[in-house]
């Protein structure tokens, strides 16, 4: 069984959730893999597995498969909507979970396992369930100087921007919302790659089409300042 040494400096960079990593964080060991043939076809990729969580560190869960294998669920692949700040928000060594097998290399023991990937992730569904033009109800979490978000189901956020809150001139959305308002609004711009919902207020009160508004002016990109204070708050 490997033996974690002192975690020194874990980074995480666009080309994948181990880089920066010290080579015995990667994964845990496959102890004795290479003296079981098949070992590595006993887990291939997709499959769902059962097992224990063994260890928990800032970067993610270690989670014992069978005797002598374990993996790591990185802290970016256990939940497809939550802001997770730590791995000991979501698991507790000595939890039995299911996980999804995402990698397996025998040549580097190394095994990467998946949480989120047991449940559907609610943003593949987002293009057919809110399309443009769509009425919606939704719970007011948050707001910024930008606008205001709006739950419409757990895992999924819309932004109203504050030129769609009203067809008067709002200085600040707090002028019209409250967090915890239930509201309702009109679905006027989707973009399921950035996971982003454009709402509008104003569409759904004057029962304007999304074609009749300025796209162009209702940016679902938030300033450096505004996301930052929103992913504070939430």
């Amino acid at each position: 069984m490997l033996t974690l040494a002192p975690l020194h400096h874990c980074q995480r960079n666009n080309r994948g959730p181990y880089i920066g990593l010290p080579r015995q964080h990667l994964t845990t060991s496959i102890s004795g893999a290479s003296e079981r043939p098949g070992s590595e076809q006993k887990y291939p990729k997709n499959t769902r597995v059962n097992g224990l969580v063994t260890n928990i560190m800032p970067y993610g869960a270690f989670v014992k498969l069978a005797e002598g294998i374990e993996g790591l669920v990185h802290i970016s692949e256990m939940s497809w909507t939550k802001r997770i700040n730590h791995p000991s928000e979501m698991v507790q060594i000595g939890d039995k979970v299911e996980v999804v097998i995402l990698d397996v290399n025998p040549q580097k023991q190394e095994i990467s396992l998946g949480m989120k990937q047991i449940e559907v992730n609610p943003w593949s569904l987002v293009e057919g369930k809110y399309p443009p033009g769509k009425e919606v109800s939704g719970t007011v979490r948050n707001l910024t100087n930008y606008g205001a978000f709006v739950e419409l189901e757990e895992g999924v956020e819309g932004l109203i921007h504050v030129s769609q809150l009203s067809s008067e001139k709002v200085t600040h959305p707090e002028k019209v919302v409250k967090v915890g308002d239930e509201i309702k609004a009109k679905v006027i711009k989707v973009d399921t790659i950035s996971k982003k919902i454009g709402l509008s207020i104003k569409a759904y009160t004057e029962n304007l089409d999304p074609s009749q508004i300025d796209l162009e002016e209702v940016q679902l990109d938030i300033p450096a300042e505004d996301e930052e204070a929103s992913e504070s708050e939430a």
